[in-house]
């Protein structure tokens, strides 16, 4: 496994354990006419005083987050958060 995404896999697994990590709602939208769920996911690892919402997405042409390690490596290895969503399974 890909060390980055194990470090991110750990991180996603520590912040459900801790509450740290929570998946807050889910909605489902229309994208191209297709359903689309996206899932809100509350974080406040990276920073305590002023936790974040970021919206996690599976879309055709893969998973997309609204976080800013997502919109850095986005296209090398998922963020934390994408990994949370996918281990609850709901998808």
């Amino acid at each position: 496994m890909n060390g980055e995404i194990a470090k991110r896999l750990l991180k996603a697994a520590r912040g459900a354990e801790t509450g740290d990590i929570r998946l807050r709602d889910r909605f489902t939208v229309r994208h191209n006419g297709q359903p689309v769920t996206i899932f809100e996911v509350w974080s406040c690892q990276t920073n305590r005083r002023n936790p974040r919402t970021y919206q996690v997405v599976h879309l055709p042409k893969g998973w997309r987050c609204t976080c800013p390690d997502f919109e850095k490596h986005g296209e090398k290895f998922p963020c934390k958060h994408i990994l949370y969503v996918q281990a609850l399974g709901e998808v």
